[in-house]
């Protein structure tokens, strides 16, 4: 499993809304949220280790929104 965080401009409730079904089409993920409090709005993702973190980012510019890997850690290094 890896864990992948990213920076974003997802920056309330209604954003994460409207992101929540381009998120479930990504089936490697198994559990997503934001960070709406932190001033990068940060999406952390867990997912299996073939998701590629460039597909999350296109997936984000789809729904509008921006979307950068900050990184990506795998289950030994945590």
């Amino acid at each position: 499993m890896d864990i992948l965080i990213f920076k974003t401009n997802v920056s309330t409730r209604q954003h994460v809304e409207s992101v929540r079904p381009y998120l479930h089409t990504l089936r490697e993920i198994f559990k997503w949220n934001f960070d709406l409090l932190d001033d990068e709005f940060i999406l952390r993702i867990e997912a299996d280790h073939a998701l590629n973190p460039r597909k999350v980012e296109s997936t984000l510019h789809s729904a509008g929104y921006d979307c950068k890997e900050l990184g990506t850690f795998t289950s030994a290094q945590y």
